[in-house]
């Protein structure tokens, strides 16, 4: 038995995400975004778990955990913050076709993962020349081990 299937199930879409014709060219960034970060990045962020033992005495455990999604796009500091703001609502949404067409995600959980609610803003920063378009999500991941 394995102490999570969280590390697996990150690994998972990570890979299945790469080969979303529409992330083609989208920066995957396993942890925080560094200072190299594309002009659109996801990054598959945090986890936080919890576990209870499953009923009746099966001697396994119900997981309930969230994987923060951080969607990141960037452009100049006059590029149309509209169209910023919909880019990155197109890239969550490719992310959330992705676990509505496999809710298990290749069988790295054994419930579902789905997407539960985000958090969208918008930053500018003139000295420096850019504007970005940021939405924090979470992935909701239920599972049995």
């Amino acid at each position: 038995m394995s102490v999570s299937s969280a590390p697996a199930l990150k690994k998972a879409l990570k890979t299945a995400l790469l080969a979303r014709p529409g992330l083609q060219g989208v920066q995957l960034s396993w942890d925080q975004p560094t200072d190299k970060e594309e002009r659109e990045t996801i990054v598959l962020g945090d986890i936080d778990e919890t576990q209870d033992w499953a009923p009746f005495g099966q001697l396994k455990k119900d997981e309930d955990y969230n994987l923060e999604i951080i969607v990141l796009v960037t452009a100049g500091f006059l590029d149309d913050r509209e169209e910023l703001a919909d880019r990155a609502m197109d890239l969550l949404e490719e992310i959330a076709s992705q676990l509505r067409s496999d809710p298990t995600v290749g069988g790295a959980i054994n419930i579902a993962a789905q997407i539960i609610g985000f958090k969208q803003q918008s930053l500018a920063n003139s000295a420096e020349g850019w504007s970005q378009s940021v939405i924090t999500s979470h992935v909701r991941c239920m599972s049995r081990i």
